[in-house]
């Protein structure tokens, strides 16, 4: 038994090492970190390389809660640039997914907090459709 466990372990390497570039030379993933957001999250990516998700920052204070004034607002990455996605008048804006073609699809929260303060959008090429 004490024999066969280093031609295992070999042929094991050796299929680890065919199987595809070794990590010295592969390219990592980007580190995606919206500029300036304390928090950044990734929803979706496609096989173009367009990534998308949300991300989070405190601009001033309330001066009724003593808060900070929250931001959610969506981005696109894609060849090292960020593009923010925010629809207008919102108070959250929160891409889900990235269609092949770029058409990225979510939800936004209007700032009325209305019964139906939840609904949907899509965004391409810097145009909104909204469904209310």
């Amino acid at each position: 038994m004490k024999t066969k466990l280093p031609i295992l372990l070999s042929v094991i390497v050796a299929f680890a090492l065919l199987a595809g570039d070794s990590p010295r030379t592969q390219t990592p993933p980007p580190v995606i970190a919206f500029p300036g957001a304390l928090h950044t999250w990734v929803y979706d990516a496609n096989s173009r390389g367009q990534v998308v998700g949300c991300y989070y920052y405190e601009e001033g204070y309330n001066p009724e809660t003593g808060y900070p004034y929250q931001h959610l607002n969506g981005f696109l990455y894609y060849k090292g640039e960020y593009t923010s996605i925010e629809v207008p008048g919102d108070k959250f804006t929160i891409p889900k997914g990235i269609k092949e073609n770029g058409e990225v699809y979510g939800l936004y929260v209007d700032l009325e907090w209305s019964p139906d303060w939840e609904h949907s959008f899509t965004w391409r090429k810097g145009r909104f459709t909204l469904t209310p």
